[in-house]
């Protein structure tokens, strides 16, 4: 099977990961999970005190935007805001007790999601696919698309 566009192969890629988070979505729901938060406590579980500013460009969300996200996950006793010792301006976000409990379900669901959506791939397949989404990923940040 071939494409027939560049353009077709960015709107598949695209829609891939649309549907990918769509099925994220469902299996987080059950844990009283929203994508936004989901997604937070995934980038805070991987890197503990990651601080406000990292998590708002990782998840390509506006300071004032994780600022109330993180509000609303403190109050319900997701997330530890720390002062950085270094630097009092900055907070350090960590996951509590609490969210390193669902971080475990979440980690199984996904274990889950992931295995159907790559059955029936190889591991050279995988490994192949992985570096074409790092050549993308790279291309799109070191690339002038940005610039108009």
């Amino acid at each position: 099977m071939s494409y027939t566009t560049d353009r077709d192969l960015a709107f598949l890629l695209v829609d891939a990961a649309r549907k990918l988070n769509d099925v994220h979505d469902a299996r987080m729901k059950p844990l009283g999970l929203t994508r936004s938060q989901w997604r937070a406590l995934a980038y805070i579980g991987r890197s503990p005190g990651i601080s406000q500013t990292e998590l708002a460009r990782s998840l390509e969300s506006s300071r004032m935007a994780i600022t109330g996200l993180l509000v609303r996950m403190e109050d319900k006793g997701l997330v530890e805001r720390r002062r950085n010792p270094g630097d009092l301006r900055k907070k350090s976000i960590y996951l509590t007790d609490k969210s390193r409990k669902l971080t475990s379900h979440m980690e199984r669901a996904a274990s889950s999601v992931l295995q159907s959506l790559f059955k029936g791939m190889s591991g050279r397949e995988k490994a192949e696919l992985h570096e074409v989404l790092r050549r993308i990923m790279f291309n799109a940040t070191v690339s002038d698309l940005h610039e108009t």
